[in-house]
């Protein structure tokens, strides 16, 4: 089975990504699976809009909406797509390893085609009880994920918390990138032009490292910044240049993301010019 990716630049608007992804597709291919929140760029992707075309083109697609749960008010509603699966221990906030997958009502499937890695106990039952019992997986996270969702929705309204984290993410990507542009003596500016509603990017002045030693950097860089600056960030590079990528949340505070502008972003960029 041959593997393409789809070319898609990091300042594409929807029609670029849409325009790319479909690009690619052709009388040959059969599966597609699609972010719906990018990685290592924090892009949201028009994911609606490419499963309709994979499905109007007789294409099975699966949407990869690992960032989408909670913070997307609603990720699944109205796509398309065959499959959809979603973690839960990251906005949601429910134990590592929590994850949904849904088929979705408009893609047209039933999920009886879908089996377990594993067999074990419900392997002749249907989708989806053949997937309850699997050996001796560990059930606190299915447990304990209805339990974060109501809980946060109880204290704060995921409505208000949404608009919090949206709100906190254009205050944490202008003020970061002010305080990185300055010290670096660059622009450090994002140059997403759709971003997901609570994750942003900022742009590291790197010097001339190759996209290689910029992909070996990023751990060890994460590493220094959570244990030396006590700061919880991503790194990560794409197409040759190097990012900060900065998340929002209802326990991410204003005064935080001033102390890290201010007292983190120096000594980063100080590692990088050292």
């Amino acid at each position: 089975m041959d593997e393409e990716d789809a070319p898609v630049t990091i300042d594409a608007d929807e029609d670029g990504v849409v325009g790319a992804v479909t690009a690619q597709m052709s009388e040959r291919t059969s599966f597609i699976v699609l972010d719906q929140i990018t990685s290592a760029t924090a892009m949201l992707f028009p994911a609606q809009r490419i499963a309709a075309e994979a499905h109007r083109r007789g294409i099975r697609i699966l949407v990869d909406g690992a960032h989408a749960p909670a913070q997307l008010a609603d990720p699944v509603g109205g796509l398309q797509s065959d499959w959809w699966v979603g973690n839960f221990h990251k906005f949601p906030c429910a134990p590592r390893g929590t994850a949904l997958l849904v088929i979705p009502p408009e893609g047209g499937q039933d999920g009886q085609d879908l089996w377990p890695l594993i067999d074990s106990w419900g392997f002749a039952d249907p989708f989806p009880e053949r997937f309850d019992e699997q050996g001796t997986q560990d059930l606190c996270g299915p447990i304990a994920a209805p339990e974060s969702l109501r809980d946060i929705e109880r204290l704060w309204g995921w409505d208000v918390v949404r608009r919090y984290m949206s709100d906190l993410a254009d205050y944490a990507e202008r003020r970061v990138s002010e305080a990185a542009s300055e010290v670096g003596g660059e622009d450090c500016s994002s140059p997403v032009r759709i971003p997901s509603p609570a994750m942003r990017l900022v742009k590291l002045p790197h010097g001339n490292r190759t996209p290689q030693e910029l992909d070996a950097l990023c751990p060890v860089f994460r590493d220094r910044i959570l244990n030396e600056l006590h700061a919880e960030v991503a790194v990560t590079q794409f197409d040759g240049e190097l990012y900060l990528r900065l998340t929002a949340h209802a326990y991410v505070t204003v005064d935080a993301i001033d102390r890290f502008a201010e007292q983190s972003i120096p000594t980063i960029v100080g590692w990088l010019r050292g």
